[in-house]
Parts: C-alpha cells; structure tokens; sequence
C-alpha cells in the first residue's frame, strides 16, 4: 500500500508519538514440553546446523518481499528508522539496505539463547507503515540489543546444565535402585578394557560443554522488518515475535493501540477473522479493497519493468465481482494426522490453514457467543496447524453445505476406528444446479454467461482448473474480446478446458479459434465443450501440446490474428515469448493469477524478443476474482505501435 495509505500514515506519525517498547517473554520449561508433546515433535536438535539453501522464486510473495518491498519499505521509512535507532543512527551513512535487517539465522538455530532473544519478545507500540502483496502489514522494528543476546545465552546455558544435571542425576538413582544390573555392568566393563570408560567420560563432557556459541556484534541487525497478518497501514499494535527469517520476522497481534481508518466501514462477516489464513481483508471497505488491489498491480510493474517499458498510467481500476461473499464454487479443507499415528487424539481439525493465532481477538467487543464458540471450537487440541472450520462464507451455499456433510462424515468414521495414517485434503466443488461433488474424478457441469449475449456450458474433472467465481467471468470474457478487436483468427494459449476459445467462438465473432493446452485430459474436455455448444472443428479446434511449439504449425498470417495467453502462476517460458514475437500479432491479451511473473514477461518479451519494440502496453487491469483476500488476476493488453 502506498498513495492511499500515506496520508493516513503522516496523520498517525505526527498525532501519536509511540515509543516503542520491547519486553522479552519468560521460557516457560513445562509450558514448551506441553506444546512439544502435543504436536508430536519432541527431537534432538542436530549440533551446528546449516541454514537451508533456498532457492526463491523471484516473482513469489517471498521473493518480491525480499527484492522489492523490504528495500522500498526501508527507502521510503527513513525517519521512522531514525527515530527508532536515536543516536545509533549514523547520519554521515543513512543509506540503509536489506544487508541492514539480515537475521543471523546460523547462530539462531543453533542457539537457544539467540533463539529466545529474537523469538521470544513482544514489542508494544509498533506502527504498521505499508502492506505487502501479500496482504500482511509491513513495520520496522527494533532488533534485540547485543546485550540481551548475551543474557539469554547465559540464561539458556544455565537451563541446559541444570537439565543436564537432572538427567545425571535421575541416572544416579535408576542405577542405585538396581544394584545387581550395576555390578553386572561392571564387570562387563572390566572386561572390555577401557574403551567404555572413555567413552562414557566424553559422553558427560559433551554434556557439560557451555551451550552458548560465540556471536559477532557486528554481524547483529539494528532493525528488523516485521510482517504482521491482519493489520493495516495506520495501525498500532502490540506484537508477539515469534519466528526469524534471513530478512524479516514473523509476528502476531497482541492488542491494537489505535486503529487504521483503512478499517471504517468494513464488514466481517466471519468468526474466523484473525485467526484464518483464508481472508485478509474483511474489516476494509470494498471499494478500498479494489484499490489496494490496484496499487498491488502498479507495484508489480513498478519493480519488474521500472522505467525499462512505459507502464506508467496505464493500470487502471481494479474490475469489481458482482459478489464479495458466497462466490466461491471451489473449497478444498484439510486435516493432518501425526507420522507417530492418532493414538490418543481426538477427531482432527478439519479446515484451512491457522494464521496470527488471534490474541487479539478476545479482547473484542459486542461479538455474538455463536461466535465465541465457533472460534474456541477451531483451536480445540490436535496437532497441527490447521484450523477448525465449521463455515466459509466466501463459498458458495452448495461448498458450504458439503463442508457441514464431509465434517460429519469425518466425525463419524473417525469414531468407528475408519481413520486415515495420513493427513488428507477434501474437495469441495460446485456441480451446477446439482450440489456439491467430492470426488476428483466426477465430471462437473458449468454454466458461464459470457457477458457477449451467449450463455455457455462446460464440462470439466472436478480437480481439474476452473475459474472458481462465475460471478465475476461475463465481465473478464466480454472485456477480453472487446480488447482482441477485430481479428479473423484468435489463437487461445494455454486453454485449460476452453473458457475463452470457446466463449469467443460461440460469439462468431472471428473465424476460426485454436486452444492449446499441455494437458490431453484437459485438451478432450476442451473438444468436448466445443461439441456442447454446437461449434465444428472448422471453427474451433484444440491443439493438445506445449504452447511454446504453437506457431510452428500455423498456416494464417499474425496480423490478422490476437493471441490470448492465461498461463499458471510461474508464467510464460522465454521460448514461447519468443516464438510469440516472431509470429507478430495484432494483439496480445496477457490474462494472469500472478501479477508479477506478468510482468517479468511483458519487460522480457518488449526488451529482449526480435519483435517485441513493435508493441507497447495499450492497459492494464485487475480483476477481483477474490474478494476478500489479497488476491488478484492482471489482464494487460499489447498492442503494436502505429
């Protein structure tokens, strides 16, 4: 969030002078073996771990966070820097990078004390000052000082020899009550020689060792970037950090010091608000949501084509869904089992991921007892970390229905010992005008209004993809061919099961359409579709193979012809967008779920393909297809120069 934020920002800066404040959370012994034993994860940690090498996809929500928001974050913040650092701020060198918020995750994992001196602490007063795409709230916080680092080794070390003590002295009294086994295994050392004893001698050494490892000052951060779920840009909140990146930390709410104006006039209509990874955006205004969404999409072109391709003032509003609740025809809850089995645990959670753990949420105000007991029922005790959900409210009343039915299901099978070894994932999918279907392998019907004055049926695998809000679809299609022109050939790139080959095809609008797509399922529904809506293979057709091989076989001139392409989130392959750009068609319309890796490949194709300075970006626009959530698709339209 930038434009629509800052201001607010400004205002809460000068009106409220927060001073943030650290406090280190007491290691509770009883409480973490509770929590170990529950979650079935008791190990010994491995001496002098590595960090794992990470490869990030560039286009990510890690990867844009690590290359573009968190030094952006630091570029635009520098006052809030200052004012945080004080007299440790170095003003001859106030140029901070991402190299300044690096974590020492090495000694982190590898030290218990380090460990609890960066995740175990909670910061008061902290301001939200940007939003990630994502959709967490963005802040800088202070990093633990060099010298709580030092006394939570000390503090660690004395826990471990005291541990170690016990375990010693535990040992003592089980080998005193058995007098005869320690005679015998006297003697059986006696035998051995000495081996044994030396042995035994290097074993309590290594117990004894110090635990604390020797960390460098210079290598600690001054700052850190906090990522906080469910808070918005003008918030300030009491944090609890509890995990460490390389660049960021994750945090959870505790208490909301003053609100965000970005929350008047939302409208959440979920129990599980806070505490479900599913939504981020309830408590903020749709229309506010639409431009969020917008600003995400200008940020993605910001960072991937800066001023490399002429993007600017080009992306315009955000497209709103007709529906902003109840529009989903495609759920897919989980629950997990424990590797050591569910012997001694209760029927599983079932339900979406378990996000911010929600602290917050109990000191809130005027909220019904159904919901009170809707939340303490989706964090009963099991393991894991997935939520209990008895409701979604962005699906539809058919998923919604099926959610209440599989629940059941579960509760049942799981009480007359039918129990899975392993964690499972339920699909809940919309069978138009017939209810909800289970099974992946059912054939599912749709009905699509293409928003041309045609309305269109498919058939598709229920696991297979398909747009999931048809609300939303009779304004992407009709904006898509508005933008195609006049074309007598349209090539359909990645085609899935043919919504856009055969909604255009059936409008007549342009004389032939070919799909094509990788998956020969998905290419024999997609001939099918076709049949179902009376249009011959003269007039569409399908291609089943890689689209970068497509305009190999073509027999029709590009400039008589517009391309649509709909890729899955990683993109385009370079070798398509070349063969893309020696073809040269009249139009381009580039739909996609990832934002970002769309805007990868305009720069790519305009800067680096043989044809690609021929064309310039006519516009780009966000389509809600997910209200509620951070979540947008990018339709952006090339076209070629005069």
């Amino acid at each position: 969030m930038q434009r629509l934020v800052r201001s607010i920002m400004t205002q809460v800066v000068n009106k409220a002078k927060y001073i943030q404040v650290e406090e280190r959370v007491e290691w509770n012994a009883s409480k973490l073996q509770q929590l170990r034993e529950l979650n079935n994860i008791t190990r010994k940690r491995a001496p002098h771990r590595k960090p794992p090498r990470e490869k990030i996809e560039e286009t990510s929500p890690i990867g844009v966070l690590q290359s573009f928001e968190i030094p952006k974050l630091l570029e635009t913040h520098k006052l809030e820097i200052e004012e945080l650092l004080g007299e440790n701020f170095n003003k001859d060198n106030n140029e901070i990078t991402i190299k300044d918020v690096e974590n020492p995750v090495r000694d982190i994992i590898n030290d218990a004390g380090v460990l609890d001196a960066f995740n175990s602490r909670i910061v008061k007063n902290v301001k939200i000052l940007e939003m990630s795409a994502k959709g967490d709230g963005l802040a800088i916080i202070r990093a633990p000082s060099f010298a709580t680092i030092l006394e939570c080794q000390e503090a660690a070390n004395e826990r471990e020899m005291i541990r170690e003590a016990d375990v010693e002295k535990k040992e003592d009294e089980k080998k005193d009550e058995k007098k005869d086994e320690k005679k015998d295994e006297e003697k059986k050392e006696g035998e051995e020689g000495s081996t044994t004893t030396e042995k035994k001698f290097q074993k309590r050494n290594i117990r004894k060792r110090p635990y604390r490892r020797t960390v460098e000052e210079s290598k600690m951060p001054k700052i850190q970037i906090a990522t906080v779920p469910f808070a918005f840009p003008g918030d300030v909140v009491n944090i609890r950090v509890y995990h460490t990146n390389k660049f960021y930390v994750d945090a959870e709410i505790l208490k909301f010091v003053e609100m965000s104006d970005l929350r008047k006039g939302g409208d959440v209509k979920c129990a599980y608000f806070g505490i479900c990874s599913g939504c981020q955006y309830q408590p903020v205004e749709y229309e506010k949501q639409l431009e969020i969404k917008r600003e995400v999409v200008e940020a993605a072109y910001e960072h991937f084509c800066k001023d490399e391709v002429n993007w600017k003032g080009k992306v315009q509003n955000t497209v709103a869904s007709p529906l902003q609740y109840g529009y989903r025809t495609k759920l897919t809850p989980h629950y997990d089992v424990p590797r050591s089995g569910s012997e001694g645990l209760g029927i599983p959670r079932l339900g979406f991921g378990w996000k911010g753990k929600g602290a917050w949420l109990k000191e809130e105000e005027n909220v019904s007892e159904e919901w009170r007991g809707m939340r303490e029922r989706s964090i009963r005790p099991y393991f894991g970390d997935v939520l209990d959900i008895e409701d979604c409210v962005i699906g539809t009343q058919s998923v919604r229905d099926g959610l209440i039915v599989e629940r059941e299901k579960l509760e049942k099978s799981w009480k007359n010992g039918e129990r899975s070894k392993k964690g499972s994932t339920i699909l809940l999918r919309e069978d138009f005008g017939k209810g909800c279907v289970t099974d992946p392998q059912a054939i599912i019907t749709e009905v699509v209004d293409t928003g041309l004055g045609q309305t269109v049926k498919f058939e598709f695998v229920a696991n297979e993809f398909f747009q999931n809000n048809r609300s939303i679809l009779p304004k992407v299609i009709s904006f898509v061919s508005e933008k195609l022109g006049n074309i007598k050939w349209l090539v359909d790139a990645y085609c899935g099961s043919g919504l856009f080959t055969v909604a255009i095809a059936s409008t007549g609008s342009v004389e032939k359409v070919i799909g094509v797509e990788i998956s020969e399922r998905a290419v024999g529904f997609a001939k099918k579709n076709a049949e179902l809506n009376g249009l011959t293979e003269d007039k569409c057709s399908f291609v089943w193979g890689k689209a970068e091989k497509l305009f190999e076989k073509m027999d029709f001139p590009g400039n008589e012809t517009g391309v649509i392409l709909d890729p899955p989130r990683k993109g385009c392959d370079e070798l398509f967008l070349n063969q893309l750009s020696e073809f040269e068609p009249s139009k381009i319309v580039y739909v996609s779920c990832n934002v970002h890796s769309q805007a990868r490949d305009v720069k790519f194709f305009i800067n680096k393909t043989i044809n690609g300075n021929k064309y310039e970006i006519e516009t780009i626009t966000g389509f809600d297809f997910f209200p509620q959530t951070h979540h947008v698709e990018s339709v952006v339209v090339l076209q070629k120069k005069d």
